[in-house]
């Protein structure tokens, strides 16, 4: 009878107690990584960006939408976004500098023009309002046109010489290029940038954002080897986020978003 009692208090205490488990050993060098660790090894590589993943050019810091005066594809790698005036003597460096990003990356830059000039320089405003017109009339040719004879001109921008202007830079229809500066139809566009560029704290006219990044367009002449050994930089890493999967016409909203509070250039940085 005691015998058959101790038996079945054993089996009682067996089955109320937890199974053993083998104490926890590390892992020896050299050993294959646990399934937890490899998942988070995994996470310290490059990800690739899911479809459903967008960033809107409208939605980045700098925002760029169709409304914007442009040169160049939405799809561009790089977004080179202009904030100053369209005569006097930067005018004509960033029109050179221009040329030599377009003859050296062609495609590959996407070029947005913003206005941002001085309160000593009144005229510029109707300047800002004949180019953004001449784009809307005459879209490229007539941009790229308007933009060379703005840069070599040397008067006071009115309504009736920028009207000629307009005629010399492919505008067909003067009656309605005419119109659009007496009735100030860009003048919203260009007050909208000028505000921009405050709240930007922009210290100079121009100043340059390359896909966020930016650029104090004063220093041109002197830094030009800089400036493209960062467009080179600026241009790896656009590819490789393509190559992550980020769509082509959302490079730049992704782009800028990395890049927005940074400088291009390590010597201007502040």
């Amino acid at each position: 009878m005691r015998s058959s009692f101790t038996v079945s208090l054993f089996c009682a205490l067996c089955a109320a107690c937890p199974p053993a488990t083998e104490p926890s050993v590390p892992a020896a060098a050299g050993s294959a990584t646990p399934t937890v660790e490899a998942s988070s090894a995994r996470e310290t590589r490059p990800q690739r960006v899911a479809e459903s993943d967008a960033f809107p050019q409208e939605r980045a810091p700098i925002r760029v939408t169709d409304e914007d005066t442009v040169l160049g594809t939405r799809t561009a790698p790089l977004t080179w976004v202009h904030y100053g005036a369209y005569t006097r003597r930067m005018a004509q460096l960033t029109l050179e500098l221009t040329h030599k990003l377009q003859q050296r990356y062609g495609d590959a830059i996407r070029f947005v023009w913003r206005d941002y000039y001085m309160p000593y320089w009144p005229d510029q405003g109707i300047a800002a309002e004949a180019l953004h017109a001449a784009y809307a009339l005459g879209r490229t040719p007539a941009l790229q046109a308007m933009l060379e004879r703005l840069a070599a001109f040397q008067g006071t921008a009115t309504v009736d010489n920028m009207v000629g202007m307009g005629q010399l830079a492919g505008v067909a229809d003067k009656g309605a290029f005419r119109s659009a500066l007496e009735s100030h139809a860009y003048a919203a566009r260009v007050s909208a940038s000028m505000e921009e560029a405050k709240r930007l704290k922009l210290e100079g006219s121009p100043t340059f954002f390359l896909n966020g990044a930016r650029y104090n367009g004063a220093a041109v002449e002197q830094q030009q080897a800089e400036l493209f050994a960062a467009v080179d930089r600026e241009l790896e890493a656009a590819q490789k986020a393509k190559e992550s999967g980020v769509a082509a016409r959302d490079l730049y909203g992704f782009r800028c978003n990395n890049n927005f509070g940074h400088w291009l250039v390590a010597s201007q940085a502040r």
